[in-house]
């Protein structure tokens, strides 16, 4: 409509430069586009072929909660801008925190190697914060797990967390946690630094070494 993106709109800056914006929130700022936008942004930012847009859209609207057109868009600019690597770290960062895949497969699948040699360390600490309206809880080696889930507010109370683990529904880095007194130590941390607690399939938060 003639609008700039940005601030003074109302919405988040959106920069080119990867030490002001990671490709990482670069790539979701296009995916998190309303229908309608991803759309519209798909003639304007692409250099697709007009049929091939075409095709796109027409697939999007037969299935819009898979979001091609999104998908499609989010791909196509952040390759533009930030290369195939900086496609792939954005799409790694998002399958890791927000897809289902690998989340139930352990270690074996998807090791903490995996994880620091596919996502850059800025783009973890964006996503890991982009997970809540808060800061991750702040925690140290040692910090018993149910106490790290109650600080993150994933549960109520303790007696909550034992419930779930009893049920099975929580994680530490995507890996079911099954023992109430297991205690965080060095190798839980990706980067030295974080870690990902969920409970369920959609309910996620950070930890922060202090």
């Amino acid at each position: 409509d003639g609008s700039k993106f940005g601030k003074s709109e109302g919405g988040e800056t959106v920069w080119l430069n990867p030490d002001m914006m990671s490709p990482y929130s670069f790539y979701q700022f296009w995916f998190n586009s309303t229908d309608e936008d991803a759309i519209n942004y798909l003639k304007v930012f692409t250099f697709l072929p007009v049929a091939e847009i075409e095709n796109t859209i027409k697939e999007h609207n037969t299935a819009p909660h898979e979001r091609l057109a999104q998908k499609t868009l989010a791909k196509e600019i952040t390759l533009f801008v930030h290369g195939k690597s900086g496609l792939d770290n954005a799409i790694a960062t998002t399958q890791f925190f927000f897809s289902n895949k690998n989340k139930d497969a352990g270690s074996d699948e998807l090791s903490k190697s995996d994880v620091e040699k596919s996502i850059s360390e800025k783009s973890f600490y964006q996503a890991l914060y982009s997970l809540k309206n808060e800061e991750p809880a702040k925690v140290n080696i040692g910090s018993n797990i149910i106490d790290c889930f109650v600080s993150t507010h994933l549960v109520q109370s303790k007696s909550d967390a034992r419930r779930s683990i009893k049920e099975g529904g929580l994680y530490l880095n995507h890996k079911k946690v099954t023992d109430e007194n297991y205690t965080l130590s060095n190798d839980d941390f990706y980067y030295g630094k974080y870690a990902l607690l969920r409970r369920g399939k959609k309910n996620s938060a950070g930890l922060v070494l202090a």
